[in-house]
């Protein structure tokens, strides 16, 4: 495997396990301070969520499929989307990088001088 194709993979996998670099906009860039409402979703001090001044967020889980198995299957309750649970590419081989490619899903490469 050559060193590119290995320093794609550990970025993509260190990416995973911290987020997306450089960050993002968060809730309060939009001007509201949204908390968490203890059923997973979040809503701002008002009750309101996001998705919840337009109708609901979705109607059925594959409203909330982002295309990234990596992040695991969305799914949708009571109209808002949750997020999934992250795949474990893990197969147990000491021989092989396991890691979560965006848009791709798990790959499990041999490791160097296996």
């Amino acid at each position: 495997m050559s060193r590119l194709v290995f320093a794609l993979i550990l970025f993509t996998f260190l990416v995973a396990l911290t987020g997306c670099p450089g960050g993002g906009a968060t809730p309060s860039d939009a001007g509201q301070d949204l908390v968490d409402s203890g059923d997973g979703g979040v809503r701002d001090a008002d009750g309101v969520g996001p998705g919840d001044e337009a109708g609901p967020e979705c109607l059925l889980d594959g409203d909330c499929n982002d295309g990234d198995p990596c992040n695991g299957d969305e799914a949708c309750q009571a109209g808002d989307c949750f997020p999934g649970t992250p795949p474990s590419c893990d197969d147990n081989n000491p021989c092989t990088l396991d890691a979560c490619v965006a848009r791709v899903g798990c790959r499990n490469e041999p490791t160097a001088g296996a």
